[in-house]
């Protein structure tokens, strides 16, 4: 693919510039296996449309940002990171498309919906160079 913008370097370790956790948490999410289904731009601008109602990287009142400790701690394979939201895990899905910049463009000037053009302008600064 020629007009796919060049990425950062370390975002080519597949971890797009995010915190590891939530990376660890979005691959291993249900809702993100699911998303395997869509394998064309068009389907997964369509399912941000229908899925998502704020922008964060995690779900509201699920991550604490302390650390755990003791008994919880991350050691024994319990965390308190949350669960990841949907617009970062269809941010992340479209990161393994490898958007051109006609869809980059798409996205940021999408008329339909404000988390469109917002995961557009995250894809820029998480992805590009």
């Amino acid at each position: 693919l020629t007009d796919v913008l060049p990425c950062h370097p370390y975002s080519a370790v597949g971890n797009m510039n995010l915190n590891s956790m939530l990376i660890e948490n979005i691959r291993s999410h249900d809702y993100f296996k699911g998303l395997g289904e869509l394998s064309t731009f068009e389907e997964v601008v369509d399912q941000i449309y229908y899925d998502c109602t704020y922008i964060t990287p995690w779900r509201p009142g699920t991550h604490k940002a302390q650390r755990a400790a003791g008994m919880c701690s991350g050691l024994r394979g319990v965390s308190n990171a949350g669960v990841p939201s949907t617009a970062y895990m269809l941010l992340f899905k479209l990161y393994t498309l490898q958007l051109t910049r006609n869809q980059i463009l798409r996205l940021v000037t999408h008329k339909d919906s404000p988390y469109i053009r917002a995961i557009g302008l995250l894809y820029l600064r998480y992805v590009c160079e």
